[in-house]
């Protein structure tokens, strides 16, 4: 592997760069990646050219690599070139987020329309020319990514794109919400042992064997969220 780039770090010591790869099957396509080191894993493979990535369309792939930058939890977000049918210069870039142990996943791509005001009474969109990240903060604490667009019309907008939300312990009926429905659900629980008829497994969330004070923080962490992914 030959390091064809810069080299981003986050305050972990995580280091996040783009490399050539040589060897058996690797070809002009598929010869480009971007690569993790830490000192406790070594060298890791995060993605590849000729990858897919949840949002892109079917057909499509990521092509080479141009800015990356990495969060504090790991997160990487990378804009790369599209390849595959029907691309042309009015829509072959695109803005990928990667979570910790998640497949890569398209926020943007050139020529897409973007609705630069989502809480107004009429939509304002405009179609995406370009876009960058912040030269000094592509991410902030929260791990909140921080993008600078330009659109056709000659207009810019700085917008921030949200980690996607993951599972919540207090979803005890898996509907992707935590609400009055689950707190009913842990009452019925509260107290139980592993092997009492009352007993639900899903409501112990630390797998202690019981459901208690512990189980009930973490529900209460969770109430009101609308956001859970399975």
């Amino acid at each position: 592997m030959l390091l064809t780039g810069s080299i981003r770090k986050n305050s972990s010591s995580t280091l996040l760069f783009n490399g050539r790869s040589y060897g058996t099957g690797v070809e002009i396509g598929n010869d480009l990646a971007l690569w993790t080191w830490t000192l406790q894993d070594g060298l890791e493979l995060a993605v590849c050219e000729g990858d897919t990535a949840i949002g892109l369309p079917e057909g499509l792939a990521i092509g080479e690599f141009g800015g990356f930058a990495i969060a504090e939890d790991g997160t990487i977000a990378f804009i790369a070139d599209v390849a595959g049918p029907d691309v042309d210069f009015t829509n072959d870039t695109a803005l990928f987020l990667m979570e910790p142990g998640d497949e890569p996943r398209m926020l943007l791509r050139s020529g897409d329309l973007f609705d630069v005001d989502p809480e107004a009474p009429l939509p304002d969109e405009r179609t995406l020319e370009d876009f960058g990240f912040s030269i000094r903060n592509t991410f902030a604490d929260d791990s909140r990514l921080l993008v600078s667009l330009r659109f056709d019309d000659a207009t810019h907008a700085l917008v921030t794109f949200a980690p996607r939300p993951g599972p919540c312990p207090g979803d005890f009926n898996g509907d992707n919400v935590v609400d009055l429905g689950d707190y009913g659900l842990f009452g019925s629980a509260f107290g139980s042992v592993a092997g009492d008829m009352n007993y639900v497994p899903e409501a112990d969330i630390d797998q202690d064997g019981d459901v208690d004070l512990g189980d009930f923080g973490q529900c209460g962490a969770d109430f009101g969220r609308t956001d859970c992914l399975p």
